[in-house]
């Protein structure tokens, strides 16, 4: 798990021959409490040198649905940066997908 200077974490597990990331949170830590923290973005992609190119798919969750049909159709991108201490969210596509304000990009570090 990787924690961000967002109110945000990462989680990428492999699954056979790609990756699944994982995206939760997505406020600012200074944005204050009426700021938008409940995004959650699945993406799965391929990881070509040092950059993970994922597209969303389908998430579920108590309070964010986001179906693999509508993920299909919008074909929404992330893109990281991997290195051996850190991952940086490059790309994230969530304009429309999140509430206003929020994002996901940014340096991430294993949290303890």
């Amino acid at each position: 798990m990787l924690a961000g200077a967002t109110a945000a974490t990462l989680e990428i597990v492999r699954d056979g021959d790609r990756y699944v990331v994982t995206l939760a949170g997505g406020s600012p830590g200074s944005a204050g409490a009426a700021a938008p923290a409940d995004c959650h973005v699945r993406a799965a992609g391929a990881v070509h040198g040092d950059i993970l190119d994922a597209t969303f798919v389908g998430v579920e969750t108590d309070t964010f649905s986001y179906s693999n049909t509508q993920a299909q159709t919008e074909r929404r991108q992330l893109r990281l940066a991997l290195t051996t201490t850190s991952v940086e969210v490059t790309r994230a596509d969530t304009d429309g997908y999140c509430g206003l304000g929020a994002t996901f990009l940014g340096l991430y570090q294993r949290s303890s």
